[in-house]
């Protein structure tokens, strides 16, 4: 075990040589460090533009859950862009690609679950049979 921690260790001063002697008895920063280094800076500002080009050719679908559901999202062709159990406290956002529309949706346990789309706040209820809501975003 400590044989693998020392490469670990070997390889953290050469890409943050000033920073890790003085925050070398702490355990904190190897793995603050480790994501830094899986994610460089440009990695975390890629998602971000991408997002924001994806926000202006697509919509983003909002799920959150207060107990266990489960929620299925399919595109216009059928494609399934989407299929989860989700867990209370677990909100997802899902990215819709330009020219999935209309998505059908099913949400099981929709009592419990709300969604949202293009910012806007969607009514299960019409939709929700013995718990289940079916219904077609457009």
């Amino acid at each position: 075990m400590n044989v693998q921690q020392a490469p670990e260790a070997a390889h953290l001063p050469a890409s943050h040589p000033a920073s890790h002697p003085a925050n070398a008895g702490s355990s904190p920063l190897p793995l603050q460090s480790t994501p830094a280094i899986a994610g460089s800076a440009p990695v975390p500002v890629a998602p971000v533009a991408s997002a924001a080009t994806s926000a202006a050719s697509g919509n983003v679908l909002q799920l959150a859950a207060s107990a266990p559901s489960w929620v299925q999202v399919t595109a216009s062709n059928g494609k399934v862009i989407f299929s989860q159990l989700m867990q209370p406290g677990a909100p997802q956002s899902i990215q819709v690609p330009a020219g999935s529309t209309p998505l059908a949706i099913v949400v099981g346990n929709a009592p419990h679950t709300t969604v949202s789309y293009a910012g806007k706040p969607v009514d299960l209820t019409p939709d929700t049979r013995a718990n289940v809501a079916r219904f077609t975003l457009k």
